[in-house]
């Protein structure tokens, strides 16, 4: 959330938010979102990030229309083999 608390400080460092003139590089409703921290934040975030660790948490993440069946088939087997190996 360093991008957010980032966008914060820099607005209160202008002088409030009807000083601001761009949106920081950011999409209209990105930038809406972002100035609800940390009140934005919700379970759901947290159950992303704890199961997918990133190493910069976003709100938004760039997400595929479904599942890719074959990659799950694939990563799950390799968790399986991993573990009869390791017994």
């Amino acid at each position: 959330m360093h991008d957010n608390r980032r966008i914060i400080r820099e607005i209160n460092k202008l002088g409030g938010l009807e000083k601001v003139e761009n949106n920081f590089g950011l999409p209209k409703d990105m930038f809406d979102e972002a100035l609800k921290y940390p009140r934005n934040l919700r379970f759901g975030h947290f159950v992303r990030f704890f199961f997918a660790p990133t190493c910069c948490f976003q709100l938004k993440f760039p997400l595929t229309n479904g599942i890719r069946w074959t990659f799950l088939a694939k990563r799950l087997l390799e968790i399986i083999f991993c573990n009869l190996f390791i017994l």
